[in-house]
């Protein structure tokens, strides 16, 4: 970010762009670390609309960006950047799901196997 991102010339349109996608991603990467804790429960809802929100992000950094103004090559690179942060965020919280839901599984598993053992 700081090699790229605050050496280019910006609008305040720009930071806000860049800024609240930002804050969009940290979010997501805070409930991925939190289902990890089992302190909350997945939800397909909101990684869908993560996915959604992130291609949107790279869609619209491709189109309003004119990489002949000075500094938008730079700003594409944060671009990607921040997409490909989201990308594995995607991935993390998937992962974070198949962890909860073996748990889950195993739970219910051992449920089962003391009910069988019951006398």
């Amino acid at each position: 970010m700081e090699r790229h991102y605050f050496q280019a010339p910006r609008t305040t349109a720009m930071d806000q762009f860049f800024d609240s996608h930002l804050e969009l991603v940290i979010k997501f990467h805070e409930h991925a670390l939190l289902k990890f804790e089992d302190k909350l429960k997945p939800n397909g809802e909101e990684a869908a609309q993560f996915v959604l929100d992130n291609d949107r992000f790279m869609e619209q950094a491709i189109t309003q960006f004119d990489i002949d103004k000075e500094g938008m090559l730079r700003l594409s690179i944060v671009a990607a950047a921040i997409y490909d942060y989201g990308y594995q965020l995607e991935r993390l919280n998937r992962l974070a799901e198949h962890v909860h839901s073996a748990s889950e599984d195993k739970e219910s598993q051992d449920k089962i196997l003391n009910w069988l053992k019951w006398p």
